[in-house]
């Protein structure tokens, strides 16, 4: 019996046993939305998609965007679109789990992930047919990711891999949505400020 509790209380103990809880409620929260109807901006960004590259033109927004819309509606069909979003939400999840746990540490990143997990916006934008919700933090947690890399690497290979890296993100970023300055300009901000 004592050995039993014993194992039990080691398994609670695991860092792991708490990040794949996390993980599956992360899950559980946005799978029954998948197959919600579309509303209001969401027909239009189905209306690009549906039009392959030829609607390319009307978007009103940079072209890596509507390209990954036209490649989602390929892959994943008109009915299914929030798939894009959710797939891309479970990315930026682990995203989160890294970049924190790099600055920071496992308990804080556990937190960290806990309220994206269960935050009232993050289960939203984990299923809205749109840019804002999930593709231009996946290109910001990127960014920052590589940004605390080339800055903290003292190796001169590894510090031009990541700085190539950050560029290559920020651009995508831009690529995607001009509104993208805001987390560039974060990124500059925190450079200037950790240098001061």
């Amino acid at each position: 019996m004592t050995i039993a509790f014993d194992s039990n209380a080691k398994i609670f103990r695991s860092r792991y046993f708490w990040l794949f809880l996390i993980f599956t409620l992360f899950l559980l929260v946005r799978i029954w939305g998948l197959n919600l109807p579309y509303h209001q901006d969401e027909n239009s960004w189905l209306g690009f998609a549906s039009a392959g590259l030829k609607g390319l033109s009307d978007l009103p927004h940079p072209p890596l965007s509507g390209l990954i819309f036209v490649s989602a509606f390929h892959l994943f069909g008109s009915a299914h679109l929030r798939y894009l979003p959710f797939a891309v939400s479970i990315i930026n999840f682990w995203l989160v789990f890294f970049l924190v746990r790099y600055r920071f540490s496992w308990n804080t990143a556990l937190w960290s992930l806990l309220f994206f997990s269960v935050g009232f916006y993050s289960v939203l934008a984990s299923l809205m047919v749109d840019t804002d919700g999930q593709i231009l933090p996946f290109f910001f947690l990127l960014s920052a990711i590589s940004f605390y890399k080339w800055r903290d690497n003292e190796m001169v290979r590894r510090k031009i891999l990541w700085g190539g890296l950050l560029v290559l993100f920020i651009s995508l970023g831009f690529l995607t949505k001009a509104s993208f300055i805001i987390a560039a300009g974060a990124i500059i901000f925190e450079f200037f400020y950790s240098k001061h």
